[in-house]
């Protein structure tokens, strides 16, 4: 984001990324999406909750803490949603505080009077989804990590749920030339929901793609 916003430029006067399906203009809604929907998101995300949050309820099992956590007056219930909160404040430095920031280093730093009345219909819409996203993407990991015995099993198994359901659905759209499908993808589920939330509910070129 930084880099597409310019503020971060890379080499000798270059230009900041524009034109991808308004990836590069700040007062765009799928400029602040770009971190929560785009392949890199995917890849970012998928990677960063594999060592962290997909292993904090397995690694409570395996070390044998669990037994101590019930003598101290704590329900399971209330245990797990501290889990997910932990998970949230962890996920959400990415998703939700660093969009922010930019919009508001872009409002900082825009010479364009009119910038905060063009943005502000549209970056409360993203921050709401972002947080809706970081929730949804939290408690699964969690849920998965509860359904391991090893804190490895539960990354692995993360990684098949999130990587191997975008695949099958992929797979599935393609052959059966029904794009609803891709619905089966747990990650494209959740950011389609994203994307509706913040208003830009169209589909990725990707999706449309034939073979």
């Amino acid at each position: 984001l930084f880099v597409w916003s310019g503020f971060w430029q890379l080499g000798s006067g270059r230009p900041p990324r524009l034109g991808i399906a308004g990836r590069g203009d700040p007062a765009s809604a799928q400029f602040y999406l770009a971190s929560l929907t785009s392949p890199e998101a995917f890849l970012a995300t998928t990677t960063l909750v594999a060592f962290t949050v997909s292993r904090v309820v397995a690694r409570d099992r395996a070390n044998h803490a669990l037994e101590i956590v019930w003598t101290r007056g704590l329900t399971p219930l209330g245990w797990f949603a501290g889990k997910v909160l932990g998970a949230v404040f962890v996920l959400g430095i990415g998703s939700i505080l660093l969009p922010m920031l930019l919009w508001l280093l872009a409002f900082a730093s825009s010479g364009d009077p009119g910038f905060m009345a063009t943005t502000l219909p549209v970056v409360p819409l993203v921050i709401l989804g972002a947080v809706v996203q970081t929730l949804v993407v939290a408690f699964l990991a969690t849920a998965v990590s509860a359904c391991a015995a090893t804190p490895n099993a539960a990354s692995i198994l993360w990684v098949v749920l999130v990587a191997g359901g975008s695949a099958l659905a992929r797979v599935a759209s393609r052959m059966t030339d029904w794009i609803e499908l891709r619905a089966i993808s747990p990650w494209d589920a959740i950011t389609r929901t994203t994307q509706a939330i913040a208003g830009a509910t169209r589909w990725p070129a990707v999706w449309l793609k034939k073979e």
